[in-house]
């Protein structure tokens, strides 16, 4: 996830464009990690390193919302949350990530397996929904 002259702009993009100021001081651009796999290994050290999650998402921000899309179809409302969900749980299982493997591989796998997971999950729900006897029916 060599950093690409888009992402490299961002710095740019958060700030004031009349007075240059910084928009989001408490974002320091010398901490966000440079490659997938130090984003990774940030994540398997602490899950919640908004940095960390942020950069993922920026690399392969295509990838993920494909997974949100492929499950959740055209729902944006759904989709959104699953995309919150997803990278959530890449943050949660960065722990297990070999760095031997292809970090963007990887990253496409988990981000499909958990949204497959979450739409499992919903399907299952509406079965059950669909399924309950109504309210004071014996």
């Amino acid at each position: 996830m060599e950093r690409n002259k888009a992402t490299l702009a961002r710095k740019d993009d958060l700030r004031d464009h009349r007075t240059g100021v910084s928009l989001f001081p408490e974002i320091r651009f010398s901490a966000l990690p440079r490659t997938d796999g130090e984003a990774l290994e940030r994540l398997a050290a602490e899950a919640n390193d908004a940095e960390a999650l942020i950069a993922l998402y920026e690399s392969h921000r295509t990838q993920f919302n494909k997974s949100a899309a492929r499950w959740f179809g055209r729902n944006p409302e759904l989709r959104r949350r699953a995309l919150h969900e997803i990278l959530v749980a890449v943050g949660r299982r960065a722990s297990v990530y070999d760095p031997r493997l292809d970090a963007a591989e990887w990253i496409t796998k988990c981000a499909d397996s958990e949204a497959r997971r979450l739409r499992k999950i919903m399907d299952c729900r509406d079965r059950e929904r669909r399924h309950a006897k109504p309210r004071g029916v014996h």
